[in-house]
C-alpha cells in the first residue's frame, strides 16, 4: 500500500502557511487536508504522510485562527468563518497543487465540486444568519454563557457574553474556556453565575 518514500515541507501559499508532502516519484493527484477545530497543521503530519506514501501530494494548511493563524481562544467559537474561509483560499490552494484534487472537508469527500460548494456557503450564511438574529435577541439577557461538549479534543467548552464586547455587526461576541475535567467546569461555572451570568 504504502509504495514511496515522503518528503516534506513548510510552503507558504497566498499567505496561509502549509506543511507539503509528497511522494519521491510520480504523483497521482493532490489532496488539500484540512485539520479539525482547535487542531494545526502538524497534528497531520502522520496522516499526510500516509496519503503521500500511497502517491499523493499533500497540502495540509493552517485554517483560519488555528496553528500559525492562532488569533486567542475566543476565535474558535466562530466555526462558520472557519469553513467558509477554507472554501474562500480553496482555488489558491489548488492552484498551487496544479493537480486533480480529492479535497476533504469533515466527511465531505469527494472530487472538487462547485455545486457542492455552494450549496454549503449557501447552508452556512443561513446558519450565521440564524445565530446572529439569535445574538442580537439574547443582548436584552445581558450576561450569559452557554456549554458545549466534546468539540474537537476539547472535552468542555463555555462560550460567555459579558453583556458589553461585540462583533463589528453589533451581535454579541462570546468569550471561550476550555476544560479537559468536569471539577474545573463547575467551578468556572459557579464563578460566572456569581458575576451575575445566567446559564442560555
Amino acid at each position: 500500500m504504502f509504495d514511496y518514500a515522503v518528503k516534506e515541507k513548510r510552503v507558504v501559499v497566498d499567505g496561509i502557511a502549509c506543511l507539503l508532502i509528497e511522494p519521491e516519484g510520480e504523483s497521482r493527484g493532490g489532496i488539500i487536508h484540512y485539520h479539525g477545530l482547535g487542531s494545526k497543521k502538524e497534528n497531520h503530519r502522520l496522516m499526510a504522510s500516509s496519503l503521500a506514501a500511497s502517491g499523493y501530494r499533500v497540502l495540509v494548511p493552517d485554517c483560519l485562527y488555528h496553528g500559525e493563524r492562532y488569533e486567542g481562544e475566543q476565535e474558535r467559537e466562530i466555526v462558520s468563518q472557519v469553513i467558509l474561509s477554507n472554501l474562500d483560499e480553496f482555488d489558491a490552494l489548488a492552484s498551487y497543487l496544479d493537480e486533480e484534487i480529492l479535497f476533504h472537508i469533515g466527511a465531505f469527500n469527494q472530487k472538487a465540486s462547485e455545486q457542492a460548494k455552494n450549496e454549503l456557503v449557501e447552508a452556512l450564511q443561513l446558519n450565521n444568519t440564524q445565530q446572529i438574529i439569535k445574538d442580537q435577541k439574547l443582548t436584552t439577557m445581558k450576561k450569559n454563557f452557554y456549554i458545549m461538549y466534546n468539540i474537537g479534543k476539547a472535552k468542555y467548552v463555555i462560550n460567555f457574553y459579558n453583556g458589553v464586547k461585540t462583533h463589528s455587526d453589533g451581535s454579541p461576541f462570546y468569550d471561550i474556556k476550555i476544560f479537559q475535567n468536569k471539577k474545573t467546569l463547575e467551578s468556572f461555572k459557579k464563578q460566572l453565575i456569581q458575576e451575575g451570568y445566567s446559564e442560555r
